[in-house]
């Protein structure tokens, strides 16, 4: 069942990226269906992930305290400074990600809704 959901996962991510990358095209006061799109993808991806993180986290718990203590005798030893390094490279490059999408997203953090934008 969780390799199932795993494709949810990928397809609900794609529509909350899609729609997020869609909504820095328009303006707060025009997003229309667009912004339905994203908040109701993204109620749905969390959802999902959820129920996704929950059924793999004792499994996750495990693996990882394994590998912090693994010996260097470990097989699975020499990956495990490639798998810290990718894992330090990937939350790098979302923060720089984040950083330089910022100054696009930005009237969309500043918008407030008032009855006057419906």
């Amino acid at each position: 069942m969780l390799r199932a959901l795993g494709a949810l996962v990928i397809l609900t991510t794609f529509a909350v990226l899609g729609t997020g990358v869609g909504l820095l095209a328009v303006r707060p006061g025009h997003a229309g269906l667009l912004l339905t799109a994203h908040k109701a993808s993204f109620v749905v991806w969390f959802a999902v992930m959820t129920v996704h993180v929950l059924g793999h986290i004792r499994a996750a718990a495990v693996d990882t305290w394994r590998d912090l203590r693994g010996s260097p005798s470990d097989p699975a030893g020499s990956r495990r400074h490639v798998r810290i390094a990718l894992t330090a490279l990937a939350l790098v490059a979302g923060i720089a990600a984040a950083t330089a999408i910022m100054p696009q997203a930005a009237p969309w953090t500043k918008h407030t809704v008032s009855f006057r934008d419906r």
